[in-house]
């Protein structure tokens, strides 16, 4: 990723979040705070954060760089369609011509003259959203920081998955539970080693590393307590006990919906899952 600003001024839009690029009569500073209803332009983390059929265009969902999205209208970027059919165009947006991304989702290319010099919203800033060196993809899009929900998640509290890791506290990661809409999850620490997970306050949980997660888990076992709103369930399928805290989806969770993890070092048993045995809606 290019930034078309010097450092000192990209130092400027983390601390502040500050709209660094575009012409100077579309810039303008900005809170963290944007507004989050999900109509045009609202700040988005996902397409399930908008309305209206609007999807989400823009967002990085890491703990360490989370910064929101816009909802904008969706359109079809089918090479084979015809690009001038109903539906295929995208409407202007603020007052700037918008195009179709090729994840079907309608943009604003800041181009300009060549070097991002576009203008953009109010609001937002012009840079390279292509993260390949070889070329630059000028786009409008918030600047690097701007939140699209409130505080941050503590280790151990729940987030959401379709965020990614983004509703997290950096560098901590979301840990997922279930399949398909009916996801919970919780925040929690990359890891390699047991030694690097932290005990929760006010429960008696055993925190190790899940290798198969790379991230903390807490052991239940023996009727250890979980931090409050999770449950101790079994998270391995057939025959295998693994008692883990989890935030339980709506209605019966199966122990084929919960991410396996490897038991602590020197217990696993054989049969344990492995990476590859784990569905695709598993982390």
């Amino acid at each position: 990723m290019r930034w078309i600003k010097v450092s000192s001024f990209v130092g400027l839009c983390w601390m502040v979040v500050a709209s660094c690029g575009g012409d100077d009569d579309t810039s303008t500073e900005m809170s963290s705070a944007i507004k989050l209803d999900g109509s045009r332009l609202a700040g988005c983390l996902a397409s399930a954060d908008c309305k209206n059929d609007l999807v989400c265009y823009g967002a990085i969902t890491s703990s360490t760089m989370a910064t929101a999205g816009f909802c904008t209208d969706a359109c079809n970027a089918d090479p084979t369609e015809d690009p001038f059919a109903s539906g295929n165009l995208c409407p202007d947006i603020a007052n700037q011509a918008a195009s179709c991304s090729p994840e079907g989702q309608c943009r604003i290319d800041c181009t300009g003259g060549g070097s991002g010099d576009g203008k953009c919203p109010a609001g937002m800033e012009c840079r390279d959203t292509d993260p390949n060196e070889m070329r630059m993809a000028f786009r409008c899009a918030y600047p690097i920081g701007t939140k699209a929900a409130g505080s941050r998640k503590k280790l151990w509290d729940e987030c959401s998955p379709a965020h990614g890791d983004a509703d997290c506290e950096s560098p901590n990661v979301c840990v997922a539970s279930g399949n398909g809409q009916n996801r919970r999850g919780f925040c929690s620490a990359p890891c390699t080693t047991d030694d690097e997970c932290s005990a929760p306050s006010g429960a008696t949980a055993r925190p190790l590393c899940a290798t198969t997660l790379e991230a903390c888990s807490l052991d239940c076992a023996d009727g250890a307590s979980c931090p409050g709103g999770m449950d101790c369930i079994d998270t391995t399928p057939g025959d295998q006990v693994t008692m883990r805290c989890r935030f339980v989806p709506p209605g019966t969770m199966q122990p084929a919906d919960m991410p396996a993890e490897d038991m602590p070092s020197g217990d696993m048993p054989d049969g344990d899952m492995s990476d590859g045995d784990m569905s695709d809606g598993d982390m």
